[in-house]
């Protein structure tokens, strides 16, 4: 570094003087200069505070640098003059010297002044030393207290008078200025810290140097840095002209750290640029270096981040102002983490400058140096306006690269056509979406004549309309060609480009490849219509044919169509026999046999599992008139039935379908006023579908009006049947079951009725089997039996005597489940009864539904000596084992059995053999429907216990049977039944 007094004295304009002392200020400097000062024609008492104000703007400006003894100095020669004559010398007086006419007419000095004049400015001196520590003191102080904790202390502080720089950028704001010495601004001075100068100044006046506790071992820097010349001109072309040749961002800030580094004597550099979000610096790939062994530094650099405020980097992008480094030794780890990495590479100072637009900081400028370099506040300056113009031209740089990112790296296709159609531009995936190597040459085949682009020559000139008429054109699908040849479905938006006189430039605009859309729509379009299994017509297709055919036979009285409703069969079982994929490789072997079965102007479609529907329509009355809608149907039905003939071989086996058939016909089979509805029309197809089923040999059936009433008939009384139980509709009638050897009573059977509202009395028959469907018949069930041990219990109460007496109660399948034991045990503790007062009949089809499950809760009823009953011997699922299993006390010989056997043989023989089984395995047989006296006593010879039929009784309301039990003959059993 230079010394103080070998520093040059730059020219500077005098500020802070009024126009009186500037004028004396102007007459001492030619003095001085001339070698011609007299005090005694210098100093008057009335221009005293204006000659002193001049004097110490001289020595500003004589030595800017120099110490405060040279103020001493200074005043010591200044009184030695006053020995000289008090004239100017003549040959001394030039164009440079200050006219003595200019001056005004001193008197002369008198003699005690030329007595103390020496002690005088002795004093003088004296004062002035005393006066600057008092000054320096006193701000040292206000500027400390102003200062945040984190930097009072440590910084060395220079004190400035505040000037206009010939290198300050004009564009700064006021409001980017720091807030930190307001004050001291207003009186024309700028502090300025060795690490951070926030105000850029390029003339030094006075200096003001404090030290730290932690300063306080090492030397004082120089109280002023020489003053580093550069040629700012063309240093910042070439700048320019490396950041404009840049490629992109990164390029560009290495190219301008190395120019700067280089021209400034720093040997390396770095970036620091902030992430996406703007949370943290991260170091930028752009680095400068000149020496080496710097490759450990760079490394571990490369993985940094620093948060706002955080390091020298991160400082530098909070304040948005430079930060000098002069000595790394003097740096504690909180303040520059990278002190002892930087020393221990032989890096002793830096410079941090920030690159601003506007009030954002683009990057993070990081200068090292090889020695410890004492703050520079003139190159500090030229520095920060450097990075300061420099960030407009980055910032213009980085939105180049960006947008350019975006033409080359986008992924649709970018073009610009020119209003006759040429193609001008064009970007890489342009040319990649339509086949090309590079955009030049998509743009030059394109433009060649014998090139077309779309597939449909009137899709260009359409689209090209569309941007004459309104400027612009959004989602345009078309197909176009590739260059191999290849159609592909692209689409385009572009809108048209125009000068502020509004003449059409070109069109600019976008190409995007949708082919993998399009074939994904085209499926999603052909699923939506199409069973995924079969390849048929689905559901949804079918209900919008069904729609149209209906509304179409509203409008035209001639046209007919039909409604073919296919169910398999028992499908079900062999989806559990042979797996659910044989059973889908069987619908789809069945749908291509529909398809060859049904004209393909038919619409055939699956619904759903194994159902089908075929529509047929009939656009001509001829048709209908010759051969007649109902054997054109039946006839298609009948082709439909013969497809089953054969069996479908899977897997080498061969497997036998049979389907059934319902048949609706509009508008024949449509007897109802109301309009038709699709689907009224699926329900009535449903009905006879199910009517189909019911006669299990794969017919088919057409629907009518009775069938429509029965229908009807059915869901009213299954209505009605919801309601029956909290209605009290239900009544129980009792059969009397007579001992056959003394004909007296021994039990009743207990038979439900139904009191309709508006039916009258029901059987079983007419609503048991809609009940099992429907899931009613377990509450039913279970208040038949409350009821029934309730009237036990009642008879018991009213009439002892006719004690022992059982009661037969009825058992549907559905109710042989374990909760039924846990009922049963519960009423027979509610009503006191034991086991032998109460029995229960089950069927052998209710035992073969579920063997396991109904063997069980036998068994757990017969642990309350409960008897069993199996009813209608013989005519289900008969199998002697069943008598074997399961806990049986008692059968039941079926009524038509007993009503043949004294005329058929063959029955007599099965009825005779029932009864001695019975015997010989201990069990009571019980005889029904028997009508004459003489099946009683065929059976009685052959061994019968017990019967019941229409020859003692009908089932008859409780009050008949409680006056039965009051009998005291057995006789008059028969006249109580005829009366």
């Amino acid at each position: 570094m230079m010394g103080a007094d070998n520093m040059p004295r730059p020219e500077r304009q005098d500020q802070g003087l009024t126009p009186h002392a500037h004028k004396h200020h102007v007459q001492l400097r030619s003095a001085i200069e001339t070698d011609s000062i007299r005090y005694d024609t210098w100093w008057r008492p009335g221009d005293w505070y204006a000659r002193g104000l001049s004097l110490l703007g001289l020595i500003a400006d004589l030595d800017a640098g120099c110490s405060r003894w040279g103020w001493i100095v200074l005043v010591a020669i200044l009184a030695s003059a006053e020995t000289a004559p008090a004239t100017i010398h003549p040959h001394r007086q030039g164009a440079d010297r200050l006219p003595t006419s200019s001056l005004p007419p001193l008197p002369a000095s008198p003699k005690p002044l030329a007595f103390w004049g020496p002690m005088g400015f002795a004093g003088l001196a004296a004062g002035l030393l005393l006066g600057d520590w008092a000054l320096r003191h006193r701000l040292a102080r206000s500027l400390t207290s102003e200062m945040p904790d984190s930097t009072a202390g440590q910084a060395h502080w220079t004190l400035l008078p505040i000037s206009p720089s010939p290198l300050e950028d004009p564009s700064r704001s006021e409001s980017a200025k720091p807030a930190i010495g307001t004050d001291s601004q207003r009186h024309g001075w700028s502090m300025v810290s060795s690490r951070l100068l926030p105000t850029p100044v390029p003339f030094l006046a006075m200096a003001l140097h404090g030290t730290s506790e932690r300063d306080a071992n090492f030397p004082a820097p120089a109280v002023i840095a020489p003053y580093r010349s550069i040629d700012y001109a063309n240093l910042w072309h070439q700048i320019v002209a490396v950041t404009s040749a840049a490629e992109d961002f990164e390029v560009a800030l290495e190219g301008a750290i190395q120019v700067l580094g280089e021209a400034t004597d720093w040997v390396a550099g770095e970036a620091w640029v902030s992430n996406l979000d703007g949370s943290a610096l991260e170091c930028s790939p752009a680095w400068f270096c000149t020496v080496a062994g710097l490759d450990l530094f760079r490394k571990a650099s490369l993985g940094l981040t620093f948060g706002l405020g955080c390091d020298q980097p991160g400082r530098a992008w909070h304040n948005q102002y430079p930060e000098w480094v002069g000595n790394y030794e003097l740096e504690s780890i909180e303040r520059c983490s990278r002190a002892q990495m930087a020393l221990g590479v032989g890096l002793r100072s830096s410079v941090a400058l920030p690159i601003l637009s506007g009030d954002r900081v683009l990057a993070v400028l990081v200068l090292f140096g090889l020695h410890h370099r004492d703050c520079d506040p003139t190159l500090l300056n030229q520095l920060a306006r450097m990075t300061g113009q420099l960030g407009p031209v980055l910032q213009h740089k980085q939105a180049e690269v960006r947008y350019r990112n975006l033409f080359e790296r986008a992924i649709e296709g970018i073009f610009q056509v020119a209003p006759d159609g040429r193609y001008l531009h064009a970007n890489p995936a342009f040319a990649n979406i339509l086949g090309y190597e590079s955009p030049l040459a998509a743009v030059k085949a394109l433009n060649a004549t014998d090139r077309r682009l779309y597939v449909r020559p009137s899709d260009e000139v359409h689209f090209l309309e569309l941007l004459e008429n309104s400027r612009e054109a959004c989602n345009f699908e078309c197909q176009v060609y590739r260059q191999d040849g290849q159609r592909i479905w692209v689409d385009q938006r572009a809108q048209a480009v125009r000068d502020r006189s509004g003449r059409l430039l070109y069109y600019e605009g976008c190409l995007l490849d949708i082919t993998s859309r399009k074939w994904v729509e085209a499926q999603l379009q052909y699923n939506s219509s199409h069973d995924v299994l079969t390849g048929l017509w689905n559901r949804a297709w079918f209900l919008e044919r069904l729609v149209d055919a209906v509304s179409r036979c509203r409008r035209d009285s001639s046209f007919r169509f039909a409604l073919l409703f296919i169910d398999i069969d028992g499908f079900k079982r062999i989806n559990n026999s042979l797996g659910y994929w044989m059973g889908d490789r069987l619908l789809m072997m069945l749908a291509g046999r529909l398809e060859k079965a049904i004209p393909t102007d038919r619409v055939l479609a699956r619904t759903g599992g194994d159902e089908f529907v075929v529509l047929l329509e009939y656009n001509t009355e001829d048709e209908i008139a010759s051969n007649g809608q109902l054997d054109v149907v039946t006839t298609q039905a009948t082709q439909i039935q013969e497809i089953f003939h054969d069996p479908f071989v899977l897997d080498g086996r061969d497997v036998f379908l049979q389907a059934s058939v319902g048949i609706v016909c509009r508008p024949e089979s449509h007897q109802d006023a109301r309009p038709d509805q699709p689907y009224r029309i699926l329900r009535d197809a449903d009905t006879a579908l199910q009517r189909a089923k019911q006669r299990r040999d794969g017919s088919f059936v057409v629907f009518d009006a009775a069938l429509q009433s029965d229908t009807e008939q059915l869901l009213q009384l299954e209505t009605d049947l919801r309601w029956a139980i909290e209605r009290r509709e239900f009544r129980l009638h009792y059969q009397p079951i007579v001992c056959l050897d003394s004909h007296s009573i021994v039990g009743f059977e207990s038979l439900i009725r139904w009191q309709h509202p508006q039916q009258g009395l029901l059987m079983p028959n007419a609503f048991i089997g809609l009940a099992e469907d429907r899931g009613a018949i377990l509450p039913i069930g279970n208040w038949v039996l409350q009821s029934a041990c309730k009237q036990i219990a009642d008879w018991k109460a009213r009439m002892p005597e006719v004690f022992p007496l059982w009661l037969n109660i009825n058992l549907s399948a559905r109710q042989l489940v374990p909760e039924l034991a846990d009922l049963i045990e519960v009423l027979m503790d509610a009503y006191d009864l034991n086991g032998g007062e109460l029995r229960l009949e089950i069927t052998e089809t209710s035992l073969a539904l579920d063997p396991k499950a109904s063997r069980n809760c036998l068994e757990r009823l017969r642990e309350r000596h409960i008897k069993i009953c199996l009813d209608d011997f013989g005519t289900g699922y008969c199998s002697l084992n069943y008598l074997r299993e399961f806990p049986i006390d008692a059968i039941k010989i079926e009524r038509s059995f007993i009503q043949a056997m004294l005329d058929n043989q063959r029955d007599a023989a099965i009825v005779r053999a029932i009864i001695n089984l019975a015997n010989d395995l201990g069990l009571s047989v019980i005889a029904e429907g028997i009508e004459t006296p003489a099946q009683s006593e065929y059976l009685r010879n052959l061994g019968c216990g017990f019967g019941q039929g229409y020859l003692f009784s009908r089932a008859v309301p409780i009050e008949q049977a409680t006056a039965m039990l009051t009998i005291p003959s057995p006789q008059m059993l028969w006249d109580f039944q005829s009366s």
